[in-house]
């Protein structure tokens, strides 16, 4: 996916890591950001994902290359996954992680409370598609939404002139 500010003239290149070596292939090859799963809570269910104890290992070697590294855990959190939820959102703070992407607004509220220092950023599955979307992410501390996938062109620029004050990404 692509990534950018108002301020910034070029797209950045935000790239998957679904595995140790896709974040190597992506690092190596110019990446501006990865997006990488845990094992728990990421709806990247399908790569291979990352073990809490290479996240650490993961960060350090993005952040060599100059490389932003952002910790997917989208999915709908339930109450007996709280404290696993608490345990990942510390650990990615601690990691030195750039932001983790969300879709609960409940564990959007954990976030902010267990890791304040995190940079937050609205999954797609949030699905702001319109202003008042982005507003309301805005007002929730997010600074970063991936918008919805079936925007056009001419509606992500209205949305993004609408709330010049949060970052917005889409899939390219």
């Amino acid at each position: 996916s692509t990534s950018r500010t108002m301020n910034q003239s070029v797209p950045a290149l935000v790239a998957p890591a679904g595995s140790p070596g896709a974040l190597q292939a992506a690092v190596e090859h110019g990446a501006d950001a990865v997006y990488l799963g845990l094992r728990h809570l990421s709806a990247r269910a399908h790569a291979t994902n990352f073990a809490l104890v290479q996240l650490g290992p993961a960060v350090e070697l993005a952040h060599h290359h100059g490389c932003e590294v952002l910790v997917t855990l989208n999915t709908l959190v339930r109450g007996d996954e709280l404290a696993l939820a608490e345990r990942l959102l510390r650990a990615c703070q601690d990691a030195g992680v750039d932001a983790v992407v969300l879709q609960d607004i409940g564990l959007i509220s954990l976030a902010r409370r267990v890791a304040p220092a995190l940079r937050l950023h609205g999954s797609t599955q949030l699905s702001v598609h319109n202003a008042d979307g982005a507003a309301t992410a805005a007002s929730l501390g997010l600074s970063r939404v991936v918008l919805a996938r079936e925007l056009s062109l001419p509606e992500i620029r209205a949305v993004s002139d609408a709330v010049p004050e949060l970052e917005f990404e889409v899939f390219a």
